[in-house]
């Protein structure tokens, strides 16, 4: 579990990427007033999708999914691409048994 300080920091941190996706970079679908609309689920996806989608062309190059798997995580600033990290295993790991999860319902979406 966070302890308060971590989780303000988490929430000190949403709420900036998310006022610059908003107002700088022109992800403008959903309008983030207070924290709590991250608690939208359509809201939260939106933000975190945009927030993909700018790492992934990050300083106006193209990144590859390893940058930006760690760099949402640690910040892009942080990454280290000589870091075969943890975050980017988990992130292997799990979308594999997704893979073999799709191939058992014959490429369709299950979510439940």
């Amino acid at each position: 579990m966070l302890s308060a300080t971590a989780r303000n920091a988490v929430v000190s941190s949403l709420k900036l990427i998310c006022g610059v996706l908003f107002r700088e970079l022109g992800f403008r679908a959903y309008k983030l007033e207070l924290i709590d609309d991250l608690s939208n689920p359509f809201v939260s996806m939106y933000f975190g999708a945009a927030y993909v989608a700018w790492l992934s062309e990050y300083e106006g190059r193209d990144r590859t999914p390893e940058f930006f798997v760690q760099a949402y995580f640690v910040g892009p600033k942080n990454v280290n691409p000589q870091d075969a990290s943890t975050l980017w295993l988990k992130y292997e790991e799990t979308l594999s048994k997704y893979e073999d999860e799709r191939k058992r319902n014959g490429d369709s979406c299950a979510i439940m």
